[in-house]
């Protein structure tokens, strides 16, 4: 993908003429209702969208327009940890909060590499041999990982990368991430791995127009969206084991591929307001 510092343009006419609910979207969600996943989705470029979640996207531009950049180099920083964790001998992803899987998504780039890959989604997803997608929230790890689909295709005896991008800023520390880490890792064997992409709007370029532009996002979605310091986002992997690396850097600057970014100004991409890493447990 390349990426670029201007709003998305998608041919999105004839969806709008289809059933006003598709078959992929739960009767229990209210489509009016502007939805984080939905919202990325737009900017990424994907389908799995409504009015409400273009119109707070497009917000969301008007308060910052490189916000379609920061949700494609997340996009692209996933690629890159899945491949990572494919060198490592990894063969089985537990995808967490990935709500709609975009192009390029996990079981994509794994199954490149080895068709025999397993993923599991906690998103939309379907008749993808290996993969299997689960609704769950994860703040409540546990009735994931019990989860029949979970457990039938994922050998947690064996090395897991557990894949959180771009989701714990929807966790409050009143919900104690840390602690979700913690009982997801209990689960996880030696030599499994945590990936993680995480707000962190501090010592990036912001200003006032990320404070107006989170208040806004918060108010449409009704969900809360936490920034937290390189420290805060530190003691995230402190949990898990072995932070590997480059450690906790810049979403573009983990291990970045050659031409892989798009872009070659790095003052733009040191403006992506979020942080990245991998750690491996002992």
């Amino acid at each position: 993908m390349t990426l670029c510092g201007v709003r998305p343009h998608f041919h999105r006419r004839l969806l709008e003429t289809l059933m006003d609910r598709p078959s992929w979207a739960p009767n229990d969600v209210d489509l009016s209702v502007a939805n984080p996943s939905r919202i990325y989705d737009y900017l990424v470029g994907g389908l799995h969208n409504f009015h409400s979640d273009r119109q707070a996207a497009e917000a969301l531009l008007a308060k910052d327009k490189n916000a379609a950049l920061y949700a494609q180099t997340n996009r692209v920083f996933l690629r890159r940890g899945v491949r990572a964790l494919l060198d490592t001998g990894v063969r089985q992803f537990l995808d967490l909060g990935s709500g709609i899987p975009a192009v390029g998504n996990t079981h994509e780039v794994a199954q490149i590499v080895d068709l025999a890959s397993r993923v599991c989604y906690v998103a939309i997803l379907q008749d993808v041999p290996n993969a299997v997608a689960v609704r769950g929230d994860i703040r409540d790890p546990e009735p994931i990982l019990m989860d029949p689909a979970v457990a039938g295709l994922l050998d947690f005896g064996l090395p897991t990368a557990v894949l959180m991008v771009a989701v714990l800023h929807f966790v409050p520390d009143a919900a104690d991430p840390v602690g979700i880490i913690r009982r997801i890792r209990d689960r996880a064997t030696s030599g499994s791995y945590l990936l993680v992409s995480h707000l962190s709007v501090g010592g990036s370029g912001s200003g006032d127009h990320r404070a107006d532009a989170m208040a806004d996002y918060q108010a449409r979605t009704g969900e809360p969206l936490v920034s937290r310091s390189h420290a805060e986002v530190a003691a995230l992997f402190d949990v898990w084991g072995d932070l590997l690396d480059p450690r906790i850097v810049r979403v573009p600057f983990w291990r970045p591929e050659p031409g892989g970014l798009g872009i070659a100004d790095p003052d733009v991409l040191g403006q992506v307001p979020g942080l990245a890493g991998l750690a491996r447990r002992p």
